[in-house]
């Protein structure tokens, strides 16, 4: 299932805390931050110390976003090692388990979310995910069992179902179930359960946009 992160600059997630979170979640680590108007990322399939040293150099002290893998569809490999890229100015890291339709088993439920649905919408309009109606549309679209956090070029960050995740340490978390919480100080947000069974209306609407 995943552990999704958006990291602020006064993020703290210590050695400690990597080694927690990889027990449950040993499957991919890659980080998602913004330099000189580019998204930039880094991957690995490596261990605790290998992310460390990548979260030292790459993360602290800025705005990014970091996920590690839990294995759910396709296969443990880099290709399937979030983020992904959906277009030049975003990437897309995902936490939860999507119903989609597989044409590749190999990739990820992730990887067909953005090659059948979001890179055809965003490659024509890219402010797409600044507008509060679609990241509404979107969230019912997937339900509040998952979460999409997305990297712009700018630096800004959107997280899609962010009201279903936890504060801790200078950061936001998708879940408390894939790291010990409250070993490491979550605080648990007052949650807006969204169902997955309307989502077929909201997936419907996407269609309609993309066509």
């Amino acid at each position: 299932m995943c552990l999704l992160i958006h990291h602020t600059a006064e993020g703290d997630l210590s050695r400690n805390m990597i080694a927690d979170i990889y027990q449950k979640n040993g499957d991919g680590f890659g980080v998602a931050y913004a330099e000189k108007g580019k998204v930039k990322t880094v991957r690995t399939l490596g261990g605790p110390k290998e992310i460390a040293a990548i979260y030292e150099k790459h993360v602290r002290g800025r705005e990014a976003v970091l996920h590690f893998r839990w294995r759910t569809h396709g296969e443990i490999n880099m290709a399937n090692c979030h983020p992904y890229k959906v277009t030049d100015q975003w990437v897309l890291s995902h936490n939860g388990v999507l119903d989609v339709k597989t044409v590749r088993p190999e990739m990820s439920d992730t990887w067909h979310l953005i090659e059948f649905t979001l890179r055809p919408l965003m490659d024509r309009d890219p402010s797409l995910l600044f507008q509060p109606e679609f990241q509404k549309m979107l969230g019912r679209a997937i339900g509040s069992d998952n979460k999409l956090g997305f990297m712009h070029r700018s630096g800004r960050v959107v997280v899609i179902n962010r009201h279903v995740g936890v504060e801790a340490r200078g950061m936001w978390l998708s879940n408390t179930y894939a790291w010990s919480a409250g070993k490491f100080g979550a605080v648990k947000e007052k949650k807006e359960y969204v169902p997955f069974t309307p989502t077929k209306v909201a997936a419907k609407q996407m269609q309609r946009v993309a066509a």
